[in-house]
């Protein structure tokens, strides 16, 4: 029952993600951040890395 929950939860991120649209952002992070500078490209690192490890955690905490 526990597994189940995770894979729920870890699928309906997985949905929000897309509507949310982060992928588009993601992937012309070049082109929108080139105006900002170094700044932009660093402000997605940061956000995009803590975000992955804490996923990372999340999934890996039942076990596999």
């Amino acid at each position: 029952m526990k597994l189940h929950y995770f894979c729920l939860l870890a699928s309906l991120l997985m949905v929000f993600q897309q509507f949310r649209g982060v992928n588009g952002i993601v992937f012309y992070a070049t082109s929108i951040f080139e105006s900002a500078g170094r700044v932009g490209t660093l402000a997605l690192v940061a956000t995009t890395v803590p975000m992955t490890v804490t996923g990372t955690v999340l999934m890996d905490r039942p076990g596999r």
